[in-house]
């Protein structure tokens, strides 16, 4: 619980060096630098007020790009486009049956697959 979410940064800790220290920023769940795993999952994620955040995890957002957006697209999407995309390697003219197209994951599909079938 608690892996999809963004949100203002309030405090930076003395430690951080890497200049990221963004307003408005989207949460990159996966942890790429670390031991591996999952915010939310591994560690305490996005279902409190206040939460620490290592900094390797923080991706700026534009001003046009709201908070719910921005949480929406690392876990849903990203997992989507490397199911359809990266993996599965869904072309135009391709069929593509998505089972469970009312969650998060199957949503972001069913609207890949459509921009593929324009594109």
């Amino acid at each position: 619980m608690g892996v999809d979410f963004a949100g203002d940064i309030v405090e930076v800790g003395d430690a951080v060096t890497d200049g990221r220290s963004a307003t408005g920023s989207m949460i990159d769940p996966v942890d790429r630098v670390g031991p591996g795993g999952l915010m939310g999952e591994m560690w305490h994620g996005g279902l409190a007020e206040y939460c620490r955040v290592p900094t390797h995890h923080l991706v700026a957002l534009p001003a046009d790009v709201g908070y719910d957006a921005a949480a929406c697209l690392p876990v849903a999407y990203g997992t989507a486009v490397r199911m359809m995309h990266t993996i599965g390697e869904v072309k135009r003219g391709d069929k593509v049956l998505i089972l469970g197209a009312s969650g998060g994951v199957g949503t972001c599909c069913v609207q890949l697959a459509s921009w593929r079938a324009r594109k």
